[in-house]
């Protein structure tokens, strides 16, 4: 019987000089043939033994044996693994340089005694030697190297991808004889032709790396390479080869990472492999889909944790005849920055769904505004089963409950049947006096677009929403009647209140510029405040009422138009409103009110709205998202088991594009023709649908 603790290799073995150095013993060195070792060769000996951590010990049944037989004493305890091979199988595992050495018995079988420098080892000197730390092999060896007896890997994952790599540097092809969670042994797919290549390993419990136990390479068989796909160039290591490239984009495409595959490895692999390799890769980056729904109660436990007033609402089903168990329905949150931020912001939120793409179908819900200096507020989020009635009333209760719970807010959202649905019911908060709802003017545009497919009809509809007087509002409209009596039919269902500014009341504010931080206001507001102050120098001002602060002012000429300007406009600054609505929209003084203010000698600046301060916009942004932990620092929440919704698996195949795209995703040009006839953008005086009139329509209103 032979037993087996480290692997053997000769180069690294104790040599009796190296018996006599560490003992401390006065031990003759017997020079039998080649079986002696050089003193000055001890140091490198015992520098190449520490580095590979320990050796073989092969121990007959008695503990003599031949003289010229090195004994090799392991670095190990009494828990280490513990392998037993049969004599067959240890002469079978000599592939080193060195012929195996032979046995040496009398005739009787008997052993022969040892030699006497085995007899005076002290034995507690060398059990209480340590090794150096054990390190992988992993990062140190690339495919162009033979593989060693001996060498250790983290996992059987890369002792696996170590091996193909081999394999397929070299145009090689294994076959598997062997594989458990705790061994892998593999060998030339032409071992019956004689090519006796082969490798095991196992995982040893002493340091708990998979290390190669046998190895007889290498190859003596030849594969002309004339074969477009090779067997070890499987899904599994092309998701490792192909992993940074899906971290960096997970859209890229398979013919991408196809031609990544060729370009590296000179095969053409089939295309489902490298698709299957891609979601192998998505697995490694992303996490399997039900183990991340497991563990968002505990991502968003920490989450709350690390981040004080963050609030999270779930929605979950019970699972029957299973305890502890729930299905996941619905869950809403707003970070705690976000929700302190909201204080400091202008009271306008947007709200609009989108689809989720993966495994499992759903909805993401989103609320946003826009902060001081025109950027992109997040405020809250929610995943749901899909666009309800049921579902927005769910999303905007916990939005007014968690996270806006101050009146006289502004909503604008698209026409969705469930938002209007949800709006209109008291009991969800979102209704007047507590708020206001407002539609996006693109997606009312859009609408009208997809009825009428009329880019001029389109143009006109869209500047009448823009406009903020209603004297310019019916301007449009009574163009849009003169082309097409219907398109002012169409937009006759909608409330005029919540689509167009003209009749908005102050509550919806357009920010279209690009806008900078400014010392004291924005730059976004400094600029609208200075193109306004340079037309309030040519309006006159009539008091009206000193005392109720009411004025009317009359505008001035608009530059080479004689016919332009000299309209009325009236001011009550005690009320904050002027006949044009733009200081109601914008929070902006208009030319008209900072020809008031200069009139009486008021600080102009102290009518522009808090919102647009520096101090304000950088409250919106002192609260701070503070790091979440690893994973492994999370606590379990006291939460059951969340499972995903059965019924919202994706079906098999490959999925009809949900989003639908229309003209709203298509990118305007940068230079915009205007007509020179009817003064419209979007086409020119060869098109113009008055030119067959013989007259022209009216040109675009001035801002006066």
């Amino acid at each position: 019987m032979y037993l087996q603790t480290r692997p053997r290799d000769h180069s690294s073995e104790l040599s009796p000089s190296f018996d006599q150095e560490i003992m401390g013993h006065d031990v003759e060195i017997p020079a039998k043939g080649n079986s002696a070792v050089q003193i000055d060769e001890m140091d490198e000996n015992l520098a190449h033994n520490d580095e590979m951590g320990g050796n073989l010990a092969v121990v007959t049944q008695s503990i003599m044996g031949a003289t010229n037989n090195y004994v090799d004493i392991p670095f190990t305890n009494e828990n280490d693994d513990v392998e037993f091979y049969d004599e067959d199988e240890i002469n079978e595992m000599h592939y080193d340089d060195e012929p195996p050495t032979n046995k040496v018995s009398s005739d009787d079988g008997e052993h022969i005694m040892p030699s006497p420098m085995f007899k005076q080892l002290n034995w507690d000197a060398i059990n209480s030697m340590t090794a150096e730390p054990l390190t992988p092999c992993t990062g140190l060896w690339n495919e162009s190297n033979e593989l060693f007896k001996g060498w250790r890997f983290e996992s059987k994952e890369d002792l696996q991808y170590a091996v193909k790599r081999y394999a397929i540097c070299r145009n090689q092809h294994l076959v598997v004889c062997e594989s458990e969670p705790q061994l892998w042994a593999v060998r030339c797919k032409k071992w019956q032709e004689g090519c006796n290549w082969r490798l095991r390993a196992c995982r040893r419990k002493s340091h708990g790396m998979f290390e190669i136990t046998k190895y007889a390479g290498p190859h003596t068989c030849v594969y002309p390479k004339l074969s477009q796909d090779h067997s070890q160039l499987d899904s599994t290591l092309i998701a490792r080869e192909i992993q940074n490239v899906v971290q960096r984009d997970h859209t890229t495409s398979i013919a991408t990472l196809h031609q990544i595959v060729k370009d590296k490895f000179g095969y053409d692999v089939h295309y489902r492999r490298i698709w299957e390799a891609k979601r192998k890769a998505m697995l490694r980056v992303f996490g399997d889909w039900d183990e991340s729904y497991q563990a968002l109660p505990k991502w968003m436990n920490i989450l709350q944790l690390t981040n004080p007033g963050t609030k999270v609402v779930w929605k979950t089903i019970p699972l029957r005849g299973i305890s502890g168990n729930v299905r996941f329905m619905r869950v809403f949150w707003a970070f705690g920055a976000s929700v302190e931020g909201f204080k400091h912001c202008r009271p306008i939120i947007q709200i609009d769904g989108t689809f989720l793409y993966g495994k499992y179908m759903g909805k993401l819900l989103i609320a946003t505004l826009i902060d001081g200096n025109g950027h992109v507020f997040p405020l809250a989020f929610a995943i749901v089963e899909e666009e309800s009635q049921d579902s927005w009333s769910w999303f905007l209760i916990a939005l007014r409950h968690h996270v806006t719970q101050r009146e006289g807010i502004c909503l604008i959202s698209d026409r969705h049947a469930g938002i209007n649905a949800a709006v209109r019911n008291p009991s969800v908060g979102w209704s007047p006096p507590h708020a206001q709802h407002r539609y996006c003017l693109r997606h009312v545009v859009s609408n009208f677009n997809d009825k009428f497919k009329n880019k001029v009809l389109k143009e006109l509809a869209y500047r009448a929403g823009c406009q903020h007087q209603p004297r310019k509002y019916e301007r449009y409209m009574e163009e849009l009647k003169r082309l097409d009596e219907k398109s002012v039919a169409w937009f006759s269902k909608l409330d005029t209140q919540k689509w167009t500014q003209a009749y908005d009341l102050g509550y919806r504010a357009e920010i279209r510029a690009r806008m900078a931080v400014g010392d004291v206001y924005t730059a976004y507001a400094i600029e609208k405040f200075r193109r306004a102050e340079a037309k309030a120098s040519g309006h006159t001002v009539t008091i009206f009422h000193r005392i109720h602060e009411t004025f009317e002012v009359i505008t001035a000429l608009h530059g080479f138009h004689m016919d332009k300007g000299r309209n009325k406009q009236v001011i009550k600054l005690n009320e904050g409103t002027c006949s044009c609505n733009k200081w109601q929209s914008f929070g902006i003084p208009c030319s008209h009110v900072l020809a008031v203010s200069a009139h009486m000698r008021i600080d102009s600046w102290q009518l522009v709205e808090k919102y647009y301060r520096f101090d304000a916009y950088a409250s919106c942004y002192a609260p701070e998202f503070n790091p979440i932990p690893h994973e492994s620092y999370w606590p379990y929440p006291d939460f059951p088991i969340l499972h995903p919704d059965p019924t919202s698996m994706r079906d098999k195949g490959r999925p009809r594009s949900s989003r639908i795209r229309n003209e709203m995703d298509l990118k305007e040009p940068s230079v915009r023709i205007r007509c020179g006839l009817c003064k419209i953008a979007g086409h020119n005086r060869r098109n113009c649908p008055t030119k067959d009139g013989g007259q022209s329509s009216n040109p675009l209103p001035h801002d006066n």
